[in-house]
């Protein structure tokens, strides 16, 4: 069966089929996939069978795998993977969903990761889905008098933001000290494709540079609220064996919750290496 990529929805997001990634492939293939990820944003490469190894294999195809931030959530020989479950439970007994919120991974960093893998190991009989929306048709939808406005921002990003809808969890001294505030453009330039894209996360993002507090907070609310709209969203219905990588420099995503609570959801993710947003 051939190599085939099929849009999975009309905003963004694409299936790769006829492909197995547990083999080696060749420079076409490659090639193949990497366009399609460069274009569609979301490329879920169905019905694989992969150990560790090919996993960290399969996701060099997109870029350098980097080491998992979480050393007591990863694979001890693979650094690279991390280990997602819906396991974790609050003291009234209801699952705590990481995640939750519109954001994209890792922004709080100089250099984020261009691209975030999840590969579905075990998913539940329903609900659980990953929701993604178009940063670029976000910013291609806004008015030429807001594009004026945003082009040529910058905005603070923070480990743990003011404005964040849900908390972190706490880090050592030694944390917080490796992972001061940084600064990245409002609008990001991709440097595959040209086109542009709004950057923000409603947990990361703390404010507008050079702006009041008040200010800020409504435009970010303000570019939130229209990025967010259904028109630019799609949600990934997880099958076992996707796997599915997200570029998080013109993305925003979030988990949904909402599966049975005595089911499980095993999700192991890589994170790509990625650069400093201009």
């Amino acid at each position: 069966m051939p190599l085939t990529i099929t849009p999975l929805s009309d905003v963004l997001a694409a299936e790769a089929t006829g492909i197995d990634l547990s083999e080696p492939l060749d420079d076409d293939a490659g090639e193949t996939l990497n366009q399609a990820f460069n274009g569609h944003a979301v490329l879920c490469v169905r019905d694989q069978h992969l150990d560790p190894g090919q996993y960290v294999a399969a996701a060099s195809l997109f870029g350098e795998p980097v080491q998992q931030v979480n050393r007591y959530s990863r694979f001890p020989e693979f650094p690279e993977i991390g280990i997602l479950t819906g396991d974790t439970k609050d003291s009234r007994g209801e699952r705590i969903i990481n995640g939750a919120t519109w954001h994209t991974d890792h922004s709080f960093t100089a250099q984020p990761p261009l691209g975030t893998i999840l590969y579905a190991v075990v998913i539940p009989d329903k609900g659980g889905a990953t929701s993604f929306c178009d940063m670029r048709a976000a910013y291609a939808a806004l008015d030429d008098d807001m594009k004026k406005r945003v082009d040529g921002l910058k905005a603070v990003h923070a480990y743990e933001s003011s404005r964040s809808p849900r908390r972190m969890a706490p880090r050592t001294e030694e944390e917080v000290t490796e992972t001061p505030n940084v600064e990245h453009p409002l609008v990001r330039k991709h440097p595959r494709t040209g086109g542009r894209a709004l950057y923000m996360s409603t947990t990361r993002l703390e404010r507008i540079v050079d702006m009041d507090r008040e200010e800020s907070n409504a435009l970010v609310d303000e570019l939130l609220a229209h990025a967010t709209q259904p028109k630019f969203v799609y949600d990934h219905e997880w099958r076992t064996g996707d796997m599915l990588i997200w570029d998080n420099r013109c993305t925003m995503h979030h988990a949904n919750g909402d599966y049975p609570i005595e089911e499980k959801r095993l999700m192991h993710r890589i994170m790509i290496e990625g650069e400093i947003p201009v």
